[in-house]
């Protein structure tokens, strides 16, 4: 899923993690990180993804963040991630996808 978001050239770095949704059990959610001078919405990576990944796959939610959180060795802390985007105010708001 990263690597789709990694795709649109907008995007430096991404990363994504397991919301808790009461329909599906958890549904992605992804924290991107925008190279410098570069403008996109949430709508338009979610578009993006779309094109490059099953339904199921595209996240619920695209947070845009000045950077990522990172691990001694450089990559992506999925933890952190997880907490700070679960953190967000309506990460949680249940949102129940049709399926056409």
């Amino acid at each position: 899923m990263e690597e789709a978001l990694l795709q649109h050239p907008a995007v430096l770095e991404a990363g994504v993690v397991g919301a808790p949704h009461c329909v599906y059990g958890e549904v992605p959610v992804a924290g991107v990180a925008l190279r410098a001078g570069h403008l996109v919405n949430e709508d338009q990576l979610r578009v993006h993804a779309r094109k490059l990944l099953a339904d199921y796959k595209v996240p619920q939610r695209v947070f845009l963040l000045p950077e990522l959180p990172k691990g001694l060795t450089g990559k992506v802390d999925r933890r952190s991630l997880r907490d700070i985007l679960i953190a967000q105010p309506d990460v949680l708001e249940q949102r129940v996808v049709s399926r056409v």
